[in-house]
């Protein structure tokens, strides 16, 4: 097989959906915007052994289209999102989320209309709450979210259902208007 082919499908933004049949697997709308969201595990060759990782992936989609590209990447991920850094680098004005993140735009002066102190929080308040190291990219009317290392719920009937598990399933199915509300967007 020629694995460029598979990596193009897998790359970001998504080609297309996945089955919506997959138990992780949300859509809908919240204020208005669209949304689906998935849980994912990745898993490669590692020194002797399996490294793998799970997280979740969100993918909105805007009202509006934006003329600006915007990536916002953890510094300590296994970087899921398949996206070189964009042309112009830079850093916030905030020292804490420029040792979590780097940030790359297609225009620095189109990228701050975004990236205020604000969103910058709202970043960092969502990578805290919801656990996993948040990558964020901004293309067009989409917004693709990955939570890398994220701990995914799932409510299994093979195991006692408690209050923490049955919060913790509430909360992942929630994260999409989480992020909405969060970003403002």
């Amino acid at each position: 097989k020629d694995l460029s082919e598979i990596m193009k499908r897998v790359s970001l933004p998504l080609s297309q959906k996945p089955d919506d049949e997959h138990l992780s697997f949300y859509e809908g709308k919240v204020h208005g915007l669209s949304f689906f969201s998935f849980a994912y595990t990745r898993m490669k060759q590692g020194k002797g052994h399996p490294d793998s990782a799970g997280g979740r992936y969100i993918e909105i989609t805007l009202d509006k289209k934006k003329n600006f590209d915007v990536l916002i990447s953890a510094k300590k991920s296994k970087k899921m999102l398949k996206i070189g850094p964009l042309p112009v680098r830079f850093e916030s004005e905030s020292i804490a989320f420029n040792e979590r993140f780097e940030i790359s735009a297609s225009s620095h002066p189109d990228a701050l209309t975004l990236i205020t102190p604000a969103f910058i929080d709202s970043v960092n308040l969502l990578s805290d709450d919801y656990g996993g190291k948040l990558s964020l990219y901004l293309k067009d009317n989409k917004v693709i979210l990955y939570f890398d290392d994220y701990p995914s719920s799932e409510l299994k009937l093979a195991k006692p259902i408690t209050a923490s598990t049955l919060e913790a399933f509430q909360k992942e199915v929630l994260l999409p208007a989480a992020v909405i509300k969060a970003l403002h967007l």
